[in-house]
């Protein structure tokens, strides 16, 4: 009886956080749509940074190329 009731509890335990976790379509929606501007965000911050690189590089090229 005793594993049965710990199995039940646990079955039980899990059902309740699987219900409570669940989200709705909007949620799930503004969840993605979050994640895009994120990486939207991301991407350009690496594109500013690489064009940065870029010409801190062609400035240090010229400066040599100059001496």
């Amino acid at each position: 009886m005793g594993k049965k009731l710990v199995t039940f509890a646990v079955v039980m335990a899990l059902a309740l956080g699987m219900t409570a976790c669940k989200k709705t379509t909007s949620e799930k929606v503004s969840d993605a749509a979050t994640s895009v501007g994120k990486d939207a965000k991301e991407a350009v911050q690496d594109a500013g940074e690489a064009v940065g690189d870029a010409a801190r590089a062609t400035g240090e090229a010229v400066e040599d190329a100059t001496k």
